[in-house]
């Protein structure tokens, strides 16, 4: 049925759970993942000062959190790839990433927003759901 999974996570609670059920659905289906992670750019120039832009620290919190996901993809025996990307568009970034590495599946969390907060800005998901030609598992 499905080969080729994509695990976006944002590295909060509820995306470690999803990660984790998409990764007991990729064993249970023989399918491989790929765990991506959006490091979001801020946008504010570089030299303004660590203090408003530290994309630094993103980026190793990313790494590590991925090299966590791959220990648990290992030990459950899933094949398995990772890495993280910057970019402004989490969104974007997970629909191209589906389309480049051919996933067949998405497997993400969804967080719950006050339906207005989702209306003025969308939520990442739903931004997904509008946008991905490729299907997308919603976790809640």
């Amino acid at each position: 049925m499905y080969t080729h999974m994509l695990l976006p996570t944002d590295g909060s609670e509820l995306c470690e759970t999803a990660v984790r059920s998409g990764l007991r659905l990729a064993k249970s289906l023989g399918a491989t993942v790929t765990v991506l992670h959006v490091v979001v750019d801020t946008g504010v120039a570089a030299g303004i000062g660590k203090a408003m832009r530290d994309e630094t620290a993103g980026i190793h919190a990313a790494q590590e959190y991925l090299n966590r996901i791959g220990h648990d993809a290992s030990r459950l025996g899933v094949p398995h790839t990772y890495f993280y990307v910057v970019g402004d568009s989490p969104a974007a970034e997970i629909v191209q990433v589906a389309e480049n590495r051919r996933c067949d599946l998405i497997v993400m969390a969804s967080h719950t927003r006050p339906a207005l907060a989702t209306l003025l800005v969308g939520s990442q998901t739903a931004q997904v759901l509008r946008q991905s030609k490729v299907p997308v598992l919603v976790y809640r």
